[in-house]
């Protein structure tokens, strides 16, 4: 089947039952686990502390305001 030819099933499905063909769900995805989550956590913590002191490559104090 061509991708062409696949996307008009698709579209077709999706106009005739007025939804998507098939479900979106996250469960048993272990991205959205709770292990995973304290991991970002702590690494989106870890970089907005980071941002504090970094500067820009090419950053000029002369120049800032």
């Amino acid at each position: 089947m061509s991708a062409s030819t696949a996307f008009n099933v698709y579209a077709r499905t999706v106009v005739r039952q007025r939804k998507i063909p098939f479900e979106i769900t996250a469960d048993n995805d272990p991205f959205y686990g709770e292990s995973n989550a304290k991991v970002l956590k702590e690494s989106m913590e870890q970089h907005e502390g980071l941002q504090e002191v970094a500067k820009p490559i090419g950053y000029d104090s002369r120049y800032s305001e």
